[in-house]
């Protein structure tokens, strides 16, 4: 999954402003998955919110999970609690 991080780290340390933030995420190039990891931290990070994810509904009730950040950890097999609970309102 995408690496997620030069904007969120550069905000977190006050390095760019939310107009910047926003103005790069407009200008980006690299892959739709990290488009969205990227997406999801500046909307995070706007907001206060701690995490977030973009879901979807998939074949038989089950739910896509498109994009989440923070990212997981490679290998991740359970999903996190928050996660869980977003992916069982929707499905």
């Amino acid at each position: 999954m995408a690496s997620g991080g030069w904007q969120s780290e550069q905000y977190l340390h006050g390095e760019i402003s939310p107009r910047e933030l926003i103005d790069r995420l407009g200008q980006f190039q690299g892959h739709p998955a990290e488009f969205l990891v990227n997406l999801l931290a500046v909307q995070c990070h706007l907001s206060g919110a701690a995490s977030g994810a973009i879901l979807r509904p998939a074949e038989n009730g089950q739910v896509d999970v498109v994009a989440v950040f923070p990212l997981l950890a490679e290998g991740t097999s359970t999903l996190p609690y928050w996660l869980a609970r977003a992916a069982e309102s929707i499905s």
